[in-house]
C-alpha cells in the first residue's frame, strides 16, 4: 500500500474517532448548561428532562418534585439569598461501558445576601444510556456513597466522587 494512502487512512480514522469522542463530551457540556439555565430560570419542565428518573420517582412524580423544588427555592429567596453563579465545569472523570456512559462534573454555586457571597463546589453524577446523546444528572454529594448506589444501581464503582467544598 502506498505510504500516502496509508497515512491518509490513519488520519481519517483518527479524526473520525476524535469527532465521535468529542460528540458525547459536547452533548454532556451543552445539556449540563441547559439544565443550569433551566434551574436559574425556574423552567422546571426543562430541568426535569435532565433529572435522573429515579429522583423524580422517589419524590412522588413530576408534579410533586416541581412543588418541592419551587418551595425550596422560595425559602432560599425569602431568606434574602440570590443565586449569582451556577456553573458546571468539564468532567473530572468519564467511564464508558456497553450499557452506559457516566461522568463526574464539578458544579459551583454562589449565593449572595447583603453583598456577601457564600459558595460551594459539589459534584454532579451524569449518566447516558444512549452513548452520550442524552444525559441525566444528580448531585453526587447529597447522600453517602452506599445510598447513591442503592438509588442508582448502575453507578460505576470506579467513579471517584470528590467531597463537597464550601467557599465562604
Amino acid at each position: 500500500m502506498d505510504k500516502k494512502v496509508f497515512l491518509f487512512l490513519i488520519l481519517f480514522f483518527s479524526t473520525a474517532s476524535l469527532c465521535y469522542s468529542q460528540s458525547y463530551l459536547d452533548s454532556l457540556s451543552s445539556q449540563s448548561n441547559r439544565m443550569v439555565k433551566a434551574f436559574i430560570n425556574k423552567d422546571y419542565n426543562t430541568l426535569l428532562r435532565y433529572t435522573h428518573p429515579n429522583i423524580i420517582k422517589i419524590a412522588g412524580g413530576k408534579t410533586k418534585i416541581i412543588q418541592l423544588i419551587s418551595k425550596e427555592l422560595s425559602t432560599i429567596e425569602n431568606d434574602g439569598f440570590k443565586f449569582t453563579k451556577v456553573v458546571v465545569d468539564k468532567p473530572l472523570q468519564v467511564i464508558k461501558s456497553e450499557k452506559n456512559y457516566q461522568a463526574i462534573l464539578p458544579q459551583t454555586i454562589v449565593l449572595t445576601k447583603f453583598n456577601n457571597n457564600a459558595g460551594s463546589t459539589s459534584h454532579l453524577w451524569a449518566i447516558s444510556y444512549n452513548q452520550g446523546k442524552t444525559w441525566f444528572f444528580s448531585d453526587a454529594n447529597t447522600r453517602p456513597r452506599k445510598q447513591l448506589e442503592a438509588l442508582f444501581p448502575e453507578m460505576d464503582k470506579k467513579l471517584n466522587i470528590p467531597p463537597k467544598t464550601n467557599n465562604y
